[in-house]
């Protein structure tokens, strides 16, 4: 039996691609908030909110803090996966279970 076949396996992969998912939609919504915000509401992005800054900078100087703060996440919790992985892998040895 390869660990690919075992249900702790499945089950990792699982919540690895609804965590993707997650960012990937929050990453997508956010990057276009400034292009669609700019065409749909431009007097609401022309706003100045701090002396010299408009909304519009703004969300754009947000998308950098936002692509750190999410790469930072995903790294935090690629850890995590990666210790399930090899959690499942040496059960896998223990058990005998797992083919080379």
């Amino acid at each position: 039996m390869k660990p690919c076949d075992r249900d702790d396996w499945q089950e990792m992969i699982a919540k690895k691609k609804r965590f993707l998912f997650r960012m990937v939609a929050v990453f997508i919504c956010f990057y276009f908030t400034l292009p669609v915000g700019v065409i749909l509401f431009p007097s609401f992005m022309a706003h100045r909110v701090l002396s010299h800054f408009t909304v519009a900078w703004l969300v754009a100087f947000l998308q950098f803090v936002m692509v750190w703060a999410m790469g930072m996440i995903y790294y935090f919790k690629t850890v995590t996966f990666d210790r399930l992985i090899e959690k499942i892998v040496a059960r896998a040895h223990r058990t005998r279970r797992i083919v080379k």
